[in-house]
């Protein structure tokens, strides 16, 4: 001890000698054992020790803490298939190189200001040696170059973010694409019309920049406020602190904003990207500069403005790329037949052409890179984000390989080349395995290895909030689940059961196209369906459709949970023994049944079921859907409608639906023009009518995304039918935005087929106005001529806000005893027992039995009561 260096403690310790203790207690009395508590001897003696934390502490060396590496998260939208915008002032070219870089036909170049309205979309092929070095090795019977996706957006005006120009409609397509092409003009020609009369591109680079940034203070002005309704509540809890840091951070980005910065230049942590990228911010998207000069100054590489332009970006946007381009010679190249002659008159003039520089640098700034799948068969160059790990990018390929990945073998382009083949790249030992933390390098060639498809279960195997059924899930590709599947999953409202035995195979459809859908025929895309929102009052047997009742008969008497159900049944061969399977190639059954099952969910207020289910579709443009001999989509016209809406619920992001709804409508018009060519009225009239439909739908999707005022400006630009249909729709979305004059001026000129739309209209903006006792008059009136549900509940509801409570507790109740059981009925005659008396509750159960006491014989219970809720 003395030798040791350590700390020593010296402590003094009394201990009973129990032996001796113990022989002078031959039996155990409280007293006695008092008595010879004190009288026991006793032994003392001093230890000497070291204390064993401080010894442990004075010899341990811990070694050094690993360190967390912090992933860093990107600004903008997350995945692989990025678009870029070309975007600039009016007039100054970006149709033109639209056309150039794309090599079609697509845009409007013309000598005057906005030329362009709608967004067009073209795909541009990557131009890459390493692909073009492969595909010459192994000469493939199938080529599959990288491309990038590149829409040419109107021009821009000063003034364009308080909707000059038609600024809102404008920017918002740019809220649209990821990253931004935004070209300036440097040369000078009289013959060519300036919207600011000269040519001064700092000043024009100033206003796109201010215009943006301003549109970006707005969006972020808007999400604050809404940030600041869910903090004012209060809270102690995690989401609350959540909350309140997401409040923090935009009020950072607001200032930002504010002092002039634009997002991308900010230095932003992990967390405040979370909150900046839902934002869909413009000035949070990269950009390349594309300095438009004349022809003769990008020969000869010089130019009397370039120079203020780089000082200018140096100042504003440092960092970011210029790439000098004359577009009259990018256009003029085009004009050559072959790639070979375009060659050729580079080599005479001197001078390259910018655009495969300009594609290159645009997929750096996307941080894009590529890997290669290759063989005889094809050769393949696949676009993934630089970063990404093995089984993402194996998904990328297909999705089933993400979730089976077991290893890929991977080695490098430049390997391969330097070595010359496959078979020396594995003689010299240059294959890797790898596994799932490999994260792919830019021109590594991979073979994956996977496992077989698993069968996922349902989503209810989970128990989450759509599934609360109890019963225990079978795996759905089992042989033996089938005969084990009880109708609580297939007819969840009947409490019978039915085997579901898998059928054999129908005999082949005859059809022109022989693709194979059998990805859609699995069960483990598609969902249960619960009973929980059905009322118990409405589970009996009695009110359900019996179990041999055909699928249109179901949709046509509106049973939509049962038509949902029955539809998947026949999709994935689980139904009764008499339904026959889809055969895999029998594409119009399949859409047919998937249609059917997707518009039942959201009839049936499931829409979020129908959303996951409708990501099994993936791309509808791709090559699967589409027939190689005629050209034509194999999938229907409403099941594309409709699965643009859920694509945009599923994946959680509403500009989706923007884009897709602007292609649509780009076909319908293609469509239209080859109608009136072939003089084919009828089709004529039914592509107008869904060109129609899609215009309502472009205004529904850009309230979503909190773009109202560039959802007034395109439903301004909406044309009417004549029909009076469309004129309510217009004026019911103006009520939606608060414009009560506009939903009046939408029906005044509607004609005769509108006078009743006009009637409505007028007394839903008294509503809307607060003048009660005018709209009371207005709904009494249309009750006298038109007997409908929706004037009843109206008239009700008038009489609620101007006092009369009994008045109007006595129509609502005469409406259900007529037969109706709306959704909106039953709430408010909810809300007015709860207003008339305390003994609510027992008026309400009792108003449960009553609407299931109804005798309805030509509709289902589905149609009225599906979003039945008290």
């Amino acid at each position: 001890l003395r030798a040791g260096r350590t700390a020593r403690v010296v402590k003094t310790t009394s201990f009973i000698l129990l032996p001796l203790f113990a022989s002078q207690l031959p039996s155990f009395l409280p007293r006695a054992a008092s008595s010879a508590f004190r009288q026991a001897p006793v032994l003392k003696y001093t230890v000497l020790y070291t204390t064993t934390r401080q010894y442990a502490k004075s010899r341990r060396t811990m070694p050094p803490k690993k360190q967390v590496v912090e992933e860093k998260i990107l600004l903008g939208r997350p995945g692989n298939n990025l678009k870029s915008g070309i975007v600039g002032l009016a007039n100054v070219g970006k149709s033109t190189l639209f056309q150039a870089i794309t090599k079609c036909n697509l845009g409007n170049p013309a000598n005057f200001p906005y030329a362009t309205i709608d967004p067009e979309e073209a795909r541009v092929i990557v131009p890459d040696e390493r692909y073009d070095w492969l595909c010459e090795k192994y000469n493939p019977k199938s080529r599959v170059p990288a491309n990038l996706t590149v829409y040419d957006i109107a021009g821009l005006t000063r003034g364009a973010s308080t909707g000059a120009g038609l600024g809102n409609a404008f920017l918002s397509h740019i809220r649209a694409v990821d990253a931004i092409f935004q070209v300036v003009r440097c040369f000078d020609d009289a013959e060519i019309i300036h919207v600011e009369g000269d040519v001064n591109p700092t000043r024009d680079l100033e206003i796109i920049s201010d215009e943006l940034r301003l549109k970006d203070i707005e969006f972020t002005e808007k999400a604050l406020e809404n940030q600041k309704k869910k903090t004012r509540s209060g809270g102690k809890g995690l989401e609350h602190k959540k909350a309140m840091e997401e409040q923090a951070t935009m009020e950072k980005i607001l200032q930002f904003l504010k002092d002039g910065n634009e997002v991308r230049k900010g230095n932003w942590g992990p967390k405040e990207v979370e909150v900046i990228n839902p934002l869909f911010l413009l000035t949070a998207k990269p950009v390349v500069y594309l300095v438009n000069l004349s022809e003769k100054d990008f020969i000869r590489k010089k130019n009397k403005y370039l120079p203020k332009v780089a000082e200018w970006v140096k100042e504003h946007a440092q960092g970011d790329p210029i790439i000098p381009i004359s577009v009259s010679f990018e256009e003029r190249l085009t004009r050559y037949e072959t790639e070979a002659e375009s060659k050729e008159e580079q080599k005479n003039v001197g001078a390259e052409s910018a655009l495969p520089k300009i594609v290159l640098q645009m997929r750096k700034v996307l941080n894009l890179g590529s890997f290669f799948t290759t063989g005889t068969d094809e050769v393949r160059q696949w676009t993934i984000r630089n970063g990404t790990k093995a089984p993402q990018a194996a998904g990328v390929i297909h999705t089933d390989f993400e979730k089976t990945f077991i290893q890929a073998l991977v080695y490098n382009f430049t390997t391969l080349k330097e070595l010359g083949n496959e078979a020396e790249v594995k003689a010299k030992g240059k294959v890797m395995t790898k596994g799932k933390d490999y994260v792919v390098e830019d021109g590594d060639i991979l073979l994956i290895k996977a496992g077989a498809a698993k069968a996922v279960r349902p989503r209810s195997s989970t128990k989450g909030p759509l599934d609360l059924d109890e019963t225990p899930l079978n795996d759905p590709l089992s042989p033996k689940a089938a005969a084990k599947v009880e109708t609580t999953q297939q007819r969840p409202i009947s409490g019978q059961r039915s085997p579901a035995i898998p059928h054999s195979p129908a005999p082949p459809v005859k059809t022109t196209v022989t693709k194979d859908f059998s990805f859609l025929l699995r069960p483990e895309i598609y969902h249960n369906i619960n009973p929980v929102n059905v009322p118990v009052a409405f589970r009996n047997s009695s009110k359900q459709p019996p179990a041999d009742t055909s699928l249109e008969d179901l949709v046509a008497k509106g049973h939509f949970r049962a038509a949902a159900i029955t539809a998947v049944q026949e999709l994935t061969g689980t139904g009764s023994p008499e339904q026959r399977s889809v055969d895999p190639s029998d594409y119009h059954r399949i859409f047919s049944l998937l249609y059917t099952r997707l518009a039942c969910l959201t009839l049936i207020d499931a829409t979020p079921i129908a959303a996951q289910e409708v990501r099994a579709l993936e791309d509808l443009n791709a090559g699967v859907y589409i027939d190689e001999t005629t050209g034509e989509h194999l999938v229907p016209w409403e099941l594309r409608v409709l699965n643009v809406r859920l694509q945009a619920l599923g994946f959680s992001d509403p500009r989706r639906s923007v884009m897709s709804y602007h292609d649509l409508a780009r076909e319908a018009r293609e469509q239209i023009s080859k109608a009136t060519t072939r003089h084919d009225n009828s089709a004529r009239e039914l592509w107008k009518a869904r060109l129609t439909d899609l215009g309502i739908n472009v205004t529904g999707a850009l309230i979503e995304m909190d773009d109202l005022a560039g959802a007034a400006h395109h439903l301004s630009t909406l044309k009417d039918c004549g029909d009076g249909k469309m004129a309510l729709s217009r004026a019911l979305l103006w009520l939606h935005l608060g414009d009560t004059e506009a939903a009046r001026r939408c029906v005044q000129d509607s004609g005769e087929d509108g006078k009743h739309a006009e009637t409505v209209v007028t007394a839903l903006c008294q509503m809307a106005d607060g003048e009660y006792d005018a709209a009371l008059q207005s709904w009494q009136g249309l009750k006298e001529e038109l007997v409908d549900e929706m004037v009843g509940v109206n008239l009700a509801v008038c009489l609620l806000y101007t006092g009369k409570l009994t008045e109007a507790r006595s129509v609502f109740e005469d409406m259900v005893n007529t037969g109706y059981s709306s959704h909106t009925l039953l709430f408010n005659l909810s809300t007015t027992y709860e207003l008339c008396t305390e003994r609510n509750r027992y008026l309400k159960l009792r108003l449960v039995d009553k609407v299931a006491d109804l005798d309805e014989t030509s509709r289902g219970w589905e149609k009225n009561n599906a979003d039945f809720k008290l």
